[in-house]
Formats: structure tokens, C-alpha cells, sequence
């Protein structure tokens, strides 16, 4: 059984598994689906940010974010032309800006400037996620020897 550390150990323990499992089943980092909901810090119906298409559960928002992810990869290796992956198997810094605030062909999850962002807080997604992502580890838990 796995379980996430770092700040996502302030999730309820049933977030934590809801993660873990749509990041298995969807093929995402579960690091930064657990980094987006810290980040993204929304209430019910917004937990994870997304706005559209309608999830109005926590388990909808999270296939939504976890689906926008993976496109994003897509993208990111389209547009760039990089594995968005780094030797250590985590997400290079430049995928995540490329995540945060968008770049060749892409938008962006929180776009600096969206209409919707009146307080400016998209200023600080990326460094949010990128604090959160590299805090956070998968760590196996109830595993004896």
C-alpha cells in the first residue's frame, strides 16, 4: 500500500487514497495530482481548480485534473519537444512552469492574467505546485518483511 508524504499528509486519509488510485488508473505522477489539490486548496465541487467541464465531486475533479495532466505531458513533449521527465523520475521544473502557466500550445492551468482571476492568485501556481510537488514522495506503508 502506498501512501503520500509532505504536505499531503494534511489530506484526509481518503483524499490520499483517492489520488493514489486515479493516479494509478489514469497513468499520472501522483505527486503533482496531490500538488494541484494543495495548491488548488478549493472547496467542494472545486478541489482540484477545475472550472470546466462540470465535476461537481471530489472524484470528478480529480479524473478531470488528472486527464488535464495528462494531455499536458502530450503537449509538453509536442510543443517542446522534452520528456518531461527527469533522470530521477520526477517532473523536470520546466514541465511544471509549462503546466502552471502555459507556453507553445498550451494555455495553461492557471494562466497569469485569466479573466476568472481577479486576485492574482495564478501568480503563484507555479510556484505553489513546484514547492508541493518536490515535498511530497510516495512512501510504502503496511509492508513487512
Amino acid at each position: 500500500m502506498l501512501d503520500l508524504t509532505g504536505e499531503a499528509k494534511r489530506l484526509p486519509r481518503w483524499e490520499r487514497d483517492m489520488i493514489l488510485r486515479i493516479a494509478r488508473e489514469t497513468g499520472v505522477d501522483a505527486r503533482l495530482l496531490a500538488a494541484v489539490r494543495l495548491a488548488e486548496n478549493g472547496g467542494p465541487g472545486r478541489e482540484f481548480g477545475v472550472l470546466s467541464p462540470p465535476a461537481p465531486t471530489y472524484e470528478e475533479q480529480g479524473r478531470a485534473a488528472a486527464a488535464t495532466i495528462r494531455n499536458v505531458i502530450d503537449r509538453y513533449q509536442l510543443n517542446i519537444g522534452h520528456d518531461p521527465v527527469s533522470a530521477d523520475r520526477r517532473l523536470t521544473v520546466d514541465f511544471l512552469r509549462y503546466f502552471s502557466h502555459g507556453g507553445p500550445g498550451y494555455l495553461g492551468y492557471a494562466p497569469i492574467g485569466a479573466r476568472n482571476d481577479a486576485g492574482n492568485l495564478n501568480a503563484h501556481h507555479f510556484r505553489n505546485v513546484l514547492e508541493f510537488y518536490w515535498g511530497i514522495d510516495l512512501l510504502a506503508v503496511g509492508v513487512t518483511v
